[in-house]
């Protein structure tokens, strides 16, 4: 086996809930072997689902806790110490706006305990968390048919002192499924649809949160994306996977690596059309400058393919892609640190129940020996 070699895909693929609109579930590693997914269970409220997935890709349930709001297009992430913050948009019960939660979770995943929320922002889509310094955050959202903004707000360890802070609209045109990451230091980068554009922009953010400045801005692609996700490879070489040109219904997928220096400026590199059909996509480092991409390729297939991102001026498909699944859309992948196991928290078509699926992508890790989920047997 060599780095991302597709071993095995998926390894085991099960239902976390249904019925429901789940849409685009969220997952994060816990400890250990442990992850959480985050997801909507209709018709009203969200909830957040422990899993086991063991070294050779078995998923295990472990337990749930209710949240209050209905976490449509939430992400989740670490906030302090076994303390979880969940960020979502709502449109009933509460009223139509982004809001954010916290969750207790031991290391197990075996508690779960809601501790504090929903505090609301503003009417709002798909807004992704990143935490600026310890009880500071940026929340990044579109709202629709307008801006995208950052919100920073500040949220105690508990969760019970919650307050915003600084409004910022990084883009004021119409602008819609916005992605972030910290760069370096005060600097973060965001990639969005504005109009039928892809953009990229880099955004100063004091840690405090009370400053914010845009830095540099570049359009990566002036005749469509949608749903493009920023990925960092090595050094200054980052990625943007995207559902691209032609137009629909002929949405292909495409990978722009970029540069971005700790200034915050922005130079494009060289780019890959990978499949011919792409729509959401969740890109992940595997190693020494290789990516997968976990995206819905043709009609509802949930596809996987590894891409050599070198110094970005040549990305190259390295294996795949391999479909996996007729069904698949909006995704998001985390992986078992320390091996060669991935697991992808997807929704499918109506009635949308959410899904988990395990994957081995060789990493540089040793080869993991598979066990039959049903008999035991290696």
């Amino acid at each position: 086996m060599a780095l991302g070699d597709i071993i095995t895909a998926p390894i085991q693929n099960i239902l976390v809930l249904n019925p429901g609109s789940n849409t685009k579930p969220d997952i994060l590693h816990i400890a250990g072997n442990v992850f959480a997914i985050s997801l909507f269970d209709a018709p009203v409220d969200g909830q957040v689902r422990t899993y086991n997935v063991s070294n050779d890709g078995i998923i295990t349930y472990l337990a749930n806790v209710a949240l209050v709001s209905q976490t449509l297009g939430s992400h989740i992430v670490h906030h302090a110490g076994n303390n979880y913050a969940i960020t979502c948009n709502e449109t009933l019960p509460h009223g139509t706006g982004i809001y954010v939660e916290v969750v207790g979770i031991s290391p197990d995943g075996l508690t779960l305990n809601h501790l504090a929320g929903p505090y609301l922002f503003e009417a709002g889509n798909f807004s992704n968390l990143i935490q600026i310094a310890p009880n500071y955050y940026a929340n990044f959202y579109h709202i629709a048919a307008g801006p995208v903004v950052v919100y920073t707000f500040s949220l105690s360890d508990n969760g019970l002192a919650f307050n915003l802070l600084t409004r910022f609209v990084l883009d004021a045109l119409n602008c819609v499924e916005i992605h972030a990451l910290h760069i370096t230091g005060d600097v973060y980068a965001s990639v969005y649809q504005e109009g039928v554009r892809g953009r990229i922009r880099t955004t100063s953010i004091s840690p405090d949160g009370a400053a914010i400045a845009n830095i540099d801005t570049v359009d990566f692609d002036a005749a469509w994306c949608r749903w493009p996700r920023l990925c960092h490879v090595a050094g200054n070489i980052y990625v943007i996977t995207y559902s691209g040109p032609p137009i629909p219904p002929g949405q292909t997928g495409w990978l722009q690596a970029v540069e971005i220096l700790p200034t915050g400026a922005i130079t494009l590199l060289g780019n890959l059309n990978f499949d011919t059909a792409c729509d959401i996509s969740s890109p992940i480092l595997l190693g020494l400058n290789t990516i997968a991409i976990f995206y819905q390729a043709p009609g509802t297939q949930g596809s996987v393919i590894t891409i050599d991102a070198g110094d970005g001026t040549a990305p190259a498909i390295d294996a795949g892609p391999v479909v996996w699944v007729a069904n698949c859309m909006g995704n998001n992948v985390a992986r078992l640190p320390g091996t060669n196991v991935y697991a992808l928290a997807h929704e499918r078509t109506a009635p949308n129940p959410a899904w988990l699926a395990t994957f081995s992508v060789d990493s540089g890790y040793p080869p993991i020996v598979l066990t039959d989920p049903a008999t035991g047997v290696t």
